[in-house]
């Protein structure tokens, strides 16, 4: 679905670093959901994210608080 043009209408982009994402557990094995390569590959899309964000004027806010808590 394509978003339609709204002049007027302000949008935030915020992306949470959920903590539960890093410390989750997938198994009774105590495997964790995200492991090193993931996060480091999160950071950097969240940074790619930032940086094409800011070249057309915009900005990303980011946080590591649960997003229910950030945004509610």
């Amino acid at each position: 679905m394509v978003a339609k043009s709204n002049p007027g209408v302000e949008v935030l982009p915020v992306y949470s670093f959920d903590p539960r994402f890093t410390t989750q557990k997938v198994d009774e094995y105590a495997t964790q959901k995200c492991g090193v390569h993931r996060a480091k590959f999160t950071l950097e899309a969240v940074a790619c994210l930032r940086e094409n964000l800011q070249k057309l004027g915009s900005n990303l806010l980011v946080t590591t608080q649960k997003p229910e808590h950030f945004l509610g």
